[in-house]
């Protein structure tokens, strides 16, 4: 069992050393510049309509029946959830 004054010392040891351990660690240049270093900003943003399991396919099209009509994206994935809701088979 440790004390308090042992524990506050490894403690204060931990958050001392804790920078100069995980300098290491630390990747190159910033994580935004490596991750979007391949993408072309010229390119078209096309909507994704996603499901993981069968009944939700028909989720999947009712989406895209409001992504395809210029509707939101919040929009879309509340007709997908109101198919998947309304089947009494899930």
């Amino acid at each position: 069992m440790q004390n308090r004054r042992s524990f506050l010392r490894t403690s204060a040891l931990g958050a001392a050393a804790a920078p100069v351990l995980l300098d290491g660690c630390a990747p190159e240049g910033p994580a935004s510049s490596r991750a979007r270093s391949n993408v072309d900003p010229t390119d078209e943003i096309r909507p994704v309509a996603l499901s993981t399991w069968d009944h939700g396919l028909a989720a999947n099209d009712a989406a895209w029946e409001i992504l395809t009509g210029d509707g939101s994206a919040l929009d879309a994935v509340e007709a997908g959830v109101r198919v998947s809701e309304a089947d009494p088979e899930v």
